[in-house]
């Protein structure tokens, strides 16, 4: 996705949750910077 602050990747992810483990979702998201260092955007 090249020059955008709104993308959509239309992506679907299946995650299996088991009852005796913690219920949490952790995701970050990063840019792709091709010189330097990604930067995180939340």
């Amino acid at each position: 996705m090249f020059k955008t602050l709104d993308p959509q990747w239309l992506e679907q992810f299946n995650l299996h949750v088991y009852a005796d483990q913690p219920k949490i979702l952790e995701i970050s998201v990063y840019d792709k910077d091709f010189h330097g260092k990604d930067d995180f955007m939340g």
